[in-house]
């Protein structure tokens, strides 16, 4: 996509709060979508993931090769829970 970083923090945050596992209690794959979209927006949000990723896209097993050392922000993880001023 061509969005800008705040743009991308932006739709990440929205969608974060919609389907974060205690909103979907009742959801058995909520924790798995949601981690699929921390991911995403890791790679997203990461510019060397993301050249990786246009040039590479996923590997086989559903992973990326440069992800392997990559984790999720936790001040993201504590935002979304906790609310932002960014949303």
């Amino acid at each position: 996509t061509n969005a800008s970083a705040s743009e991308l923090k932006k739709a990440y945050y929205k969608k974060a709060r919609t389907c974060h596992p205690d909103k979907n209690p009742d959801d058995p794959d909520a924790q798995e979508k949601f981690q699929k979209l921390g991911h995403a927006y890791n790679v997203l949000s990461n510019p060397q993931l993301k050249t990786n990723y246009d040039k590479n896209g996923i590997d086989k097993d559903g992973s990326h090769s440069a992800m392997a050392e990559e984790k999720v922000d936790v001040s993201v993880f504590f935002n979304v829970m906790f609310g932002s001023e960014l949303v």
